[in-house]
């Protein structure tokens, strides 16, 4: 299935064409240093935000382990000028979607909407970045998730092996760390 007026795959001489056109990335530096890569795909009537910043293991330690990915969870469950319920029913009636994530050295949010929501989905996806609220509320009612997924990172053999590796390897680093945390911090974690 293709989008309306899409060129036919299948033609060679235009997919080639087309495609190395969108794949070409611009670049644009910001006043405030901020940098934009923008690059366009028409093979489907998508637009995707993600907006990455240094961070995840990098800034923890055994005694804070699991606040990265507690942060970045709750950045998403309510604004200064939204509630968590709100931010969800938008995200329900757009198809939009909404991911936040702490890796091992960066911190990311990502979205992704249909083309004709693409200006209230980056109005809500700037709000969230900028403006979380980090309520004490959704913390509490956001913490036994955070706990379950504690809980299941090494529940099969292969995270489980995954995790003992990292321990192994990288003895003195914070990557010897998982990024959803430790179970005795996350625990007790406040805003």
């Amino acid at each position: 299935l293709l989008p309306l007026d899409a060129s036919d795959p299948f033609n060679h001489s235009t997919a080639q064409a087309t495609a190395a056109i969108e794949s070409a990335a611009k670049k644009v530096t910001l006043k405030n240093g901020l940098t934009v890569l923008i690059t366009k795909n028409t093979a489907a009537p998508l637009v995707t935000f993600n907006l990455y910043t240094v961070g995840g293991l990098l800034d923890e330690i055994e005694g804070n382990n699991g606040i990265g990915n507690a942060m970045m969870q709750l950045l998403s469950r309510g604004t200064e000028t939204r509630t968590h319920e709100q931010i969800a029913q938008f995200l329900d009636e757009t198809a939009t979607s909404l991911a936040p994530e702490s890796g091992n050295n960066s911190f990311g949010l990502s979205a992704q909407c249909l083309k004709q929501n693409a200006p209230a989905a980056f109005e809500l996806f700037a709000d969230v970045a900028l403006h979380p609220k980090f309520s004490p509320e959704e913390l509490e009612r956001l913490r036994p998730q955070l706990l379950a997924a504690i809980q299941q990172s090494t529940e099969d053999w292969f995270e489980e092996a995954y995790k003992n590796a990292k321990e192994e390897y990288y003895k003195d680093s914070p990557y010897k760390l998982l990024p959803v945390g430790k179970t005795d911090v996350v625990a007790k974690l406040t805003v």
